[in-house]
């Protein structure tokens, strides 16, 4: 959060374009934790904001979700890619298959523990070829 100057009132006034859709009531805090979530995970998974730590994150969230738009991004994205980069997509992917289940994770409870802690406890693995790649 610090590396990349992020807050929490940031993360808001970033996602009120589509905030103020209207949906009923019941679908409000799934939407907020949806959209922080996100960026948890980015800080879980140890890849950055880039675009290459985007779209690791959509490869290891894919290896979760099936979500088969993420897949199509994912994939795409490999064609222009050197191959050092298309190798830390790969490695992200099998992380996000070997990993916990992370939607149903209470991030309230795990935010005071120490990151390495939390990593070893949902076996995320250190993401050594996108860091490689992205430093």
């Amino acid at each position: 959060m610090e590396e990349e100057q992020l807050t929490a009132d940031g993360l808001v006034q970033a996602s009120q374009s589509w905030e103020h859709d209207p949906v009923p009531p019941a679908f409000e805090l799934f939407r907020a934790r949806m959209r922080d979530a996100h960026d948890l995970t980015h800080v879980l998974t140890g890849y950055g904001r880039d675009p290459l730590g985007e779209i690791c994150l959509l490869a290891f969230m894919y290896a979760h979700t099936r979500n088969r738009g993420a897949a199509l991004i994912v994939l795409m994205s490999l064609k222009g890619m050197p191959r050092a980069a298309r190798r830390a997509v790969f490695e992200a992917w099998r992380n996000g298959r070997k990993a916990c289940w992370l939607q149903d994770q209470d991030f309230e409870a795990l935010l005071p523990r120490p990151l390495d802690e939390i990593r070893r406890a949902l076996n995320i693995a250190e993401p050594g070829r996108y860091r490689a790649v992205a430093s």
